[in-house]
């Protein structure tokens, strides 16, 4: 979620924070497929790359499930979530 300096939500859409853009994730599909692409290019197979999850604790879990399948439909296969506590960056 976009918030403000306080942590305050400014958005109630949730929104995935990649490589400096702000994409909705419904737009993500096009996004992993360009990612598997380059991954091609530089002859890495993208079976073999792990897709790094964070997700604010207010995301339900339904939507990391969606950014999930998403990057299964773009073949990526395996995945780590991570959990970043109050005060970390």
């Amino acid at each position: 979620y976009r918030r403000d300096l306080e942590g305050q939500r400014i958005d109630p859409d949730p929104i995935v924070f990649y490589a400096g853009e702000e994409i909705p994730i419904q737009k993500m599909g096009p996004v992993l497929d360009r990612e598997k692409r380059l991954f091609i290019d530089l002859g890495t197979d993208p079976t073999e790359v792990t897709v790094e999850i964070r997700a604010d604790s207010e995301v339900p879990t339904g939507l990391v499930q969606q950014i999930v399948k998403l990057a299964q439909v773009a073949t990526f296969e395996e995945f780590a979530l991570k959990v970043v506590q109050k005060g970390e960056p």
